[in-house]
């Protein structure tokens, strides 16, 4: 899910003040529908980046002793 977002957003920067028309990769996320992949657009697509997951993982601080 996070890859698809990243790859996304990656196209969307690409694509970031030029013109699109219906056949461009980036057309569907000219979200405005101005044919120009603008601040707008951006600002919808960085709303739709997936939650992050809490973490659950515990972590363990100690440190074993060694001699040296």
């Amino acid at each position: 899910m996070w890859s698809t977002f990243i790859m996304d957003l990656l196209l969307v920067l690409q694509a970031f003040g030029n013109p699109v028309t219906p056949s461009d990769d980036a057309a569907q996320f000219d979200f405005n529908n101005n044919g120009v992949i603008d601040m707008s657009d951006f600002i919808h697509m960085l709303s739709l980046q997936p939650p992050i997951a809490e973490d659950t993982t515990i972590y363990c601080n100690s440190h074993e002793k060694t001699s040296r």
